[in-house]
This record gives C-alpha cells, structure tokens and sequence, in this order.
C-alpha cells in the first residue's frame, strides 16, 4: 500500500506531494516511519530546502525532517511522535515566535484561521510568517486535507527578507522607486515609499491601483506613452523625464527608465519602469 501512495503523489507537483504526506505517515499507525519515508520526508529537506512536519487527521504529529527542526530551533525532544498540533503552536507562541501577543490569544487566532480555511471547498491552504529567537525568517504553509491530515511546510527567507527590506530602504533614501507590469496575466507591481509619503490616500490608491499613468503631467502624458509602445512593440529600453503631480508637493521632475522583460524566443512579456526623483539639483548633476 506504501508503495502504491508514493506512486500517486511521485508525478505531481510540491504541494500535492506535501499533501500526500500524512497518509503515506498514518499507514504505519503513528509510529515511526519506514525508512522509505524517512527518505522521502529528508528529501524535501536536502533538496528543496523544505522543512516538513506532517499531522494525522487527529493532529497529531506524525513525522518529520531535520531540516523543519533546524529551522524552527527546537530539537526533537521537544517535538514528538503523537504531539498535539496545539501543543506545538502554544509552545512556540509562548518562546515569542509570532511577536508579544498573548499566547493563547494567537493560538485562537490560529484556530480561527485554520477553521475558516477548512470550511472552503476545497480547503484553501493557510499562509503565514515566523520569526525565531535568532531573528530567522520564516514562511510557513499549512495544506489541509480532506481527511483532516494536516501537512505544515516551512521556508526561510531570513536572506529574501533581508534583501527586500535593503531594497526598500535604499530607494527611500535616494528618493527611486519601480513600476512593474506583467501583460500575461495582467499584474502590476509598485514600490516607492518615497513617492508614497509625499501623497495623499486618494493619490496612494490611484498609484496602486493604476501605476503612475493618473498622476502624470497632462504635457508628459503623450511622450511616456510613445516611451511605453516603443518598448512594448520593439523590445528596447528607452529613458524619459517626466513629472508627476502631487496634491502636497506639486511637480515633481522625474528620470524614468523604461525596461522591457524578453523571451528567449524575443516576446515581451511584461515591462519595468525604474525611477528616480530629480526634482531636487543635488540629484540632478550627472
């Protein structure tokens, strides 16, 4: 029977196999897990970089990886066969794991969260963030399964996060920011908070909502549309000044940078608009 539920979740994606998990574990009643799943489960770790813990339809821990160890800073001790899913979340929420909220508070909140994701069908997966007492970052998954097994996923993206948080903080203090479009699905992406606190919440809206097309000049509007085709339509960059009006500042001179993203078979999918706020004559010496 083993064999047979390894073959069914072999040739499918991560997650279907994430979520295969805890009834490959209940076949063995609780207990520890043959060495082929012991493989499997050190797989996920060694390969993907995927910490694993793995729940039966009671929630009780089944199984897991070093890697899930590893990564939430416990040791196996402390998380054993047959532990109550709730026991663990209360535990790490008492260590601080999700900020200084009341422990039980957020275990209830985690309750909450998980019974409203069970009621979808079919049940949606619970997306979430830890941090550990050495300051690691974690995104977390929990798959839910019909059958009431539960499979919890863990990623750290301390190095991600570290990176995102730099990137921020260097075009808020140089005063950039960047517009991305995406033509397949249709998907737009803005980041400036430094353009951000210079405006009011109806201009914020406008901004992440519509990208920087309702907050142009009416003067500027022709050429930055001309710069958006010739990059949509011939695959190459091209570079504008522009301004932006705000109901706080007024004008603002802007250098914007039109890139476009490029198949290798040479179609443009999407667009990357970088900008820099020269209103100011320090930035505009060049």
């Amino acid at each position: 029977m083993l064999g047979s539920k390894l073959d069914r979740v072999s040739h499918t994606d991560t997650s279907d196999i994430l979520a295969g998990l805890p009834d490959i574990f209940a076949d063995g009643n609780g207990v520890a897990p043959e060495p082929l799943c012991q493989d499997l489960l050190r797989s996920f770790g060694r390969l993907l970089n995927i910490g694993v813990v793995c729940f039966s339809p009671d929630w009780k821990v089944l199984a897991y990886n070093e890697t899930a160890l590893t990564f939430l800073e416990t040791t196996a001790e402390k998380v054993t066969i047959g532990q109550d899913y709730y026991e663990t979340i209360l535990a790490s929420a008492r260590r601080g794991d999700f900020g200084p909220e009341n422990p039980e508070t957020y275990v209830q909140l985690v309750r909450k969260t998980v019974e409203k994701a069970y009621n979808q069908n079919p049940p949606e997966p619970v997306l979430g963030t830890m941090t550990m007492p050495s300051g690691r970052r974690l995104r977390t998954k929990q798959i839910l399964n019909t059958d009431n097994s539960l499979t919890l996923a863990l990623e750290d993206v301390s190095a991600e996060t570290l990176q995102s948080d730099a990137l921020k903080m260097a075009m808020q203090m140089s005063g950039t920011g960047y517009w991305h479009f995406t033509f397949d699905p249709p998907k737009m992406d803005f980041q400036c908070l430094y353009l951000e606190e210079m405006m009011t919440d109806r201009e914020r809206t406008l901004l992440n909502t519509q990208g920087l097309w309702p907050l142009l000049h009416p003067d500027d509007i022709p050429l930055s549309r001309e710069a958006w085709e010739h990059v949509v339509k011939r695959g190459e960059p091209r570079t504008i000044t522009i301004r932006g009006m705000t109901e706080l500042n007024g004008n603002l001179w802007m250098r914007a940078a039109f890139h476009p993203q490029i198949t290798d078979t040479g179609r443009v999918t999407g667009v990357l608009v970088y900008f820099i706020d020269i209103t100011d004559p320090r930035n505009t010496q060049d």
